[in-house]
Order: structure tokens, then sequence, then C-alpha cells
């Protein structure tokens, strides 16, 4: 009976030695990918800063370009963390990045398209994309008269499962290319690129501006988490 207690006391010394490991371990990994996050998270940050200090024009314009991209990162990032996930469908990237400029009037920005999970950092990316569309809309475009409207749309070709992501704008003021382009423009075409793997075309239609994109949804930069991303609906 001593050596059975001393065997079953021995192998119970072990199972809380390995348990404390394990804990340790955990502890250990979860504070790396806190920390990859924080500096993940600062840089975003401090590359938005550096964005809007190249194109602000005046304090005030630098204030509420700022404050305006912190919100739509904030929001992408407080939504992630909500779904207790990598991954955050696009409707939702939409929704959450177009509820200010809504204003209870979901009518003058419409968002359609298949369900199309996103990478954390595909989401963040779109959201500021899509962020510095309806700011200049709402400056210089459909959204600067009460009859303009907007239209967001995606799509995924079933053959090759190409993602495009059209933005369309109508009802607003003339639209004239510009001079010459702007930071935010830069932004888009460079974010976009790096996203998808191609440059978005922009076309300044009288009737209102057009701009699309589109990559492979197999692109690790869209979603590194999963091979297949697209869960279709008929």
């Amino acid at each position: 009976l001593d050596l059975v207690s001393g065997v079953q006391s021995a192998l119970l010394a072990r199972l809380r030695q390995r348990d404390v490991r394990d804990h340790i371990e955990r502890e250990v990994e979860l504070r790396r990918e806190l920390n990859h996050r924080v500096k993940n998270m600062l840089a975003s940050v401090s590359s938005i800063f550096a964005m809007t200090r190249r194109g602000a024009t005046s304090l005030d314009d630098f204030t509420e370009d700022f404050s305006g991209r912190l919100t739509a990162l904030a929001n992408v990032h407080t939504a992630v963390f909500e779904m207790d996930g990598e991954t955050l469908d696009l409707a939702h990237v939409a929704d959450l990045t177009f509820k200010p400029y809504r204003s209870g009037d979901r009518s003058r920005i419409s968002a359609t398209g298949p369900s199309v999970m996103l990478g954390r950092e595909a989401a963040t990316t779109l959201a500021l994309c899509f962020h510095e569309l309806a700011t200049n809309a709402l400056k210089y475009g459909a959204l600067s008269v009460s009859e303009g409207h907007v239209g967001l749309d995606w799509a995924v070709s079933r053959a090759d499962d190409l993602l495009t992501i059209r933005w369309v704008e109508s009802g607003g003021p003339p639209v004239t290319a510009p001079s010459r382009t702007g930071y935010g423009t830069r932004y888009l075409t460079a974010a976009l690129r790096n996203l998808f793997g191609t440059a978005p075309s922009i076309a300044y239609r009288p009737e209102g501006l057009e701009f699309v994109v589109s990559g492979l949804l197999s692109r690790p930069s869209l979603n590194p988490a999963a091979p297949n991303v697209l869960n279709r609906h008929d």
C-alpha cells in the first residue's frame, strides 16, 4: 500500500508539474501575441498620423481626418475582438465604416454582396479605404448634396474566386478629373495594390466617381488564416 501510495503521489506531482509548465508556456505565448498586436496597432496609428499630417491643410482638417481614421480603425478591431476570432465579414466591415455617414438614412450609402470573410489586417485596410472614399464623397462628391447616393457592391467569380469591389457615386455634383493626384488617392492605390496584388481603377465620370478593385481570394493578404474564405450564398 505504501508503494502504491508513493507511486500515486509521484504521478500526481508529475501531472501538477506538467500543468504548471503548460500554463507558463501558454502565458508566455499570450504575452508575445499581445506584444505583437500592440506593436501592430501602434504602427497603424503612426502610419495614419503621418498620412493625415501630410494631407492636412489646417489644424482643424488634421483633427477631423485623424479622428475619423482612428474611429474606423478602432471599430474594426473592436468587431474582431467581439467575434473572438481573426476574421471579419466584408459586409460587417462596410456597416461599421459607413455608420457615422448614414445618420439614420441607410439609403445614402448602400452596401451589398455575398458573405466574404477577411483577415484582420485586410478588414482594417478596407475599413480605412472605405472611410477615405466616404470622406471624399462627403466633401466633394455624391454625399455633399442631399440627392446624392453611393453604392458599394462586391462579387466573387465562381470560376476563379476573384473578388471584385466597386464604389459608384451618383446624383452628386459633376465630376472632373483632378489636376494632380491627392494623398488620399495615393494611399488608396498603394494600400489596395498591396492587399489585392493589382491597382484599383478610378473613373472620373461626369455623373459620378467609379472606383473598382479586384483580386484573388486565395491571396494570403486577404485572409492568411483560412484557405477557403468565401461563404457563397445563391
